[in-house]
C-alpha cells in the first residue's frame, strides 16, 4: 500500500514538473519563432500568415521539446521531493532507486506516447499545412514565372529521368513540370516541359491496379535530340502520361521539409525512394533512428535526472538543479549533433550515430545511481 501510494505521489509530482517545464519551453520557443517569422519581408507574407504558420507547426515543436522537458522536469520534480525529505523517507522505507525510477518514468512514458502520436499523426500534417501557408502567400502575391509556375522548386529522380517541379498546387496537382531524360552514355535524349500535371491514381497502366502510380502532363512541349543528324525534333501534346512510382505524398511540399520535421512513416517512404534511386539517405536515416529511439533517449534522461538528484544534487537549491538541467540538456543535444554528421561525412551507421549519445546518457546515469546507492 505504501509503495503504491509512493508510485502515485512521485509520478504525479514528476509529471506536473515536466508539464510546467514543457509549457515554459514551448512559450519561449514559440515567441522566438513568431518574431523570426514576422521578420520575413517576403511579398504577400503578412503577420496573419506568420501566426498561422506558427500555429500549424506548434505540434512539431512540442515533439522536439519533450526530451529536454522530461529531463529538466524530472530533475525539478525529484528535487522537490528531495528538498522535502521524501526521497530520504522512501529510501529509509526500503524502496530502491530502481523503484523510484519506475515511478518517475511511468508518467513520462505516457507523455512520450502522446508526443509520439502527435509526431506521427498531427505534427506531419501541421508542417505540411504551415509550408502550404507560405506557398499560398507567395502565390497570392503573384510571384510566379512567365510560364505561370509557382516558386517551390524540387528535383525528383527516377532512373535516368530527372524531373524539376516548380510548385504543388494542391488537389494532387503539380505546377510547372520540366523533365530531362538522359541515355546510358549520359547524353540528353529529350527535354519536356508541361504547364501542370494531375495525378492519375495507383492504376496508371489501366491494368486493374497492376501499374505504378502515374501522372498526366498537360500542355506539353517535348524536344528530342538527334546527335547523329545534329538536329532536334519538337513535338507538342495536349496531354501525355508520365509513368512513375512517385505519388503526391512523395512529391508534395512535405518532401522539402527538414528530415527532423517528418514523421516516421514519411521518413520511411523518403528513405525507400532515395535508396531505390541510389541517393544518399544518411540525413533521413539519422532522423528516422532519432524518432524510433526517442523513448530510450527520454527514459535515459529521466534515469540521469534521478542519478543527479540522488547523488551530487541531493541538497542543492532549485536554481542549481535548473542550471544543471539546462547544461545537461544542452550537452546531450551537442553530443547528438556531434555524432549525427558522422553518418553523412564518414559513412558512420545512422543507428550508431543516434545510439551513442543515448548509451552515454544511460551509462552516466548508472554510475551516479550506483554511487548514490
Amino acid at each position: 500500500m505504501i509503495a503504491g501510494g509512493m508510485d502515485r505521489h512521485v509520478g504525479r509530482t514528476v509529471l506536473l514538473a515536466v508539464l510546467v517545464t514543457l509549457a515554459c519551453f514551448l512559450t519561449l520557443v514559440t515567441l522566438f519563432a513568431l518574431v523570426e517569422e514576422l521578420q520575413d519581408r517576403a511579398a504577400g507574407y503578412t503577420p496573419l500568415h506568420a501566426a498561422l504558420y506558427i500555429a500549424y507547426t506548434t505540434p512539431g515543436r512540442v515533439v522536439e521539446l519533450v526530451p529536454y522537458a522530461a529531463f529538466i522536469g524530472a530533475l525539478l520534480g525529484l528535487g522537490v521531493l528531495s528538498n522535502h525529505g521524501e526521497l530520504t523517507a522512501f529510501r529509509a522505507a526500503g524502496i530502491s532507486l530502481l523503484r523510484l525510477f519506475a515511478a518517475a518514468a511511468l508518467p513520462v512514458a505516457a507523455l512520450l506516447a502522446t508526443g509520439q502520436w502527435l509526431g506521427e499523426v498531427v505534427a506531419g500534417r501541421g508542417e505540411e499545412a504551415g509550408a502550404t501557408v507560405k506557398f499560398e502567400a507567395a502565390q497570392s502575391a503573384g510571384i510566379r514565372a512567365a510560364a505561370g509556375h509557382v516558386p517551390f522548386g524540387r528535383w525528383h529522380r527516377e532512373g535516368l529521368l530527372y524531373t524539376y517541379i516548380d510548385g504543388y498546387g494542391g488537389g494532387d496537382r503539380l505546377v510547372g513540370v520540366r523533365q530531362f531524360r538522359v541515355g546510358e552514355d549520359r547524353n540528353l535524349v529529350f527535354s519536356r516541359r508541361a504547364a501542370f500535371a494531375t495525378f492519375l491514381g495507383t492504376d496508371a497502366s489501366g491494368a486493374g491496379g497492376a501499374g505504378p502510380p502515374g501522372w498526366l502532363l498537360h500542355d506539353v512541349r517535348e524536344t528530342h535530340f538527334d546527335y547523329e543528324l545534329g538536329a532536334t525534333v519538337v513535338r507538342s501534346y495536349d496531354t501525355l502520361p508520365w509513368r512513375t512510382r512517385a505519388d503526391p505524398e512523395l512529391l508534395n511540399v512535405k518532401s522539402l521539409l527538414d528530415p527532423g520535421r517528418m514523421s516516421v512513416s514519411e521518413l520511411t517512404r523518403q528513405i525507400d525512394y532515395m535508396e531505390r534511386e541510389g541517393l544518399d539517405s544518411s540525413r533521413h536515416g539519422v532522423a528516422w533512428w532519432n524518432k524510433v529511439l526517442q523513448p530510450l533517449a527520454v527514459l535515459g534522461l529521466v534515469w540521469l535526472a534521478l542519478g543527479f538528484v540522488a547523488g551530487p544534487l541531493r541538497e542543492v537549491s532549485m536554481g542549481a538543479r535548473l542550471s544543471v538541467g539546462i547544461v545537461g540538456g544542452l550537452a546531450f543535444n551537442y553530443l547528438r549533433e556531434l555524432f549525427a554528421p558522422m553518418a553523412v561525412v564518414v559513412d558512420f551507421p545512422p543507428w550508431l550515430a543516434v545510439a551513442v549519445p543515448i548509451a552515454v546518457c544511460w551509462l552516466v546515469g548508472a554510475a551516479l545511481v550506483r554511487r548514490a546507492a
